[in-house]
């Protein structure tokens, strides 16, 4: 009788302690997603990038780099987003690239017309981002579309491109955030805030 009521409260142990293990194996997500920002109002702090203005052998490429930590170096990533704040009265003169641990990516390049910047409201991460998202129907180089391109938009080349990229290579890596401006007969311009947002898988 004894070895018996011993049994069941084992019995009934484990069923507790599966009960209380349920959520926690609940609460790890498959899939994460980790966002970096950097420039003004950013939570790490941050000042606007002047963009030289310039052409031929004068061009400069104003830089900005953000050093992607805290991802599962056992994931991989998923898809990847790309926002950006830039002042500029004359958007068509801007080309925007992303430098990953991949190559670089052509993200837009003379593209919005007559209109001025990319994005919109307060120059700074407060502001309402271009969003560069490979998944959004409407792509940047739309013909006829103006700047300055607040929402979502498909970049020239795609970000899918780095799918499949292991989170290590990605956290071992700085992301490069390249702007330069290609015709001097305008006023300069300047790179307000930046983020990149990485979903990944967070395997065990």
């Amino acid at each position: 009788m004894i070895g018996r009521k011993l049994g069941l409260i084992a019995v009934a142990a484990l069923a507790v302690g599966l009960v209380v293990a349920a959520p926690a194996a609940q609460a790890r997500k498959k899939v994460v997603t980790k966002t970096f920002e950097v420039g003004v109002g950013a939570p790490g702090g941050g000042v606007p990038i002047p963009i030289p203005d310039g052409a031929g052998q004068a061009t400069q490429l104003a830089r900005s780099f953000i050093h992607v930590k805290g991802l599962n170096p056992r994931g991989k990533i998923k898809h990847v987003n790309v926002g950006v704040r830039i002042q500029h009265p004359f958007a068509k003169d801007i080309e925007v690239y992303l430098a990953t641990p991949r190559g670089v990516l052509n993200l837009s390049h003379d593209v919005g017309g007559t209109g001025n910047n990319y994005g919109a409201g307060p120059a700074s991460c407060a502001g309402t981002f271009t969003i560069f998202d490979s998944n959004t129907p409407t792509r940047i180089d739309t013909p006829g579309l103006q700047a300055p391109f607040a929402g979502f938009f498909a970049p020239i080349e795609s970000l899918n491109f780095l799918s499949g990229l292991g989170d290590k290579k990605a956290t071992n890596a700085v992301w490069t955030l390249l702007v330069e401006d290609d015709d001097n007969t305008h006023p300069a311009g300047t790179l307000a805030c930046w983020f990149l947002q990485l979903k990944t898988t967070n395997p065990r």
